[in-house]
């Protein structure tokens, strides 16, 4: 997995355009979909290991 920017393995673009709250949802869902296809297992729950804690 690679670092982005230095933030760990998740980061947002700086460059990156606003995303209104409506598109946030199913781009989330979008993403996190596409992570749990391509990611191992080991993988995931290491970058689970990377976000804060509730």
């Amino acid at each position: 997995m690679h670092e982005l920017g230095g933030q760990g393995p998740v980061g947002v673009h700086p460059g990156g355009a606003p995303v209104l709250p409506e598109k946030a949802e199913p781009l989330t869902r979008a993403t996190l979909e596409t992570l749990a296809e391509r990611l191992t297992r080991g993988e995931a729950e290491g970058l689970a290991s990377e976000l804060p804690k509730r």
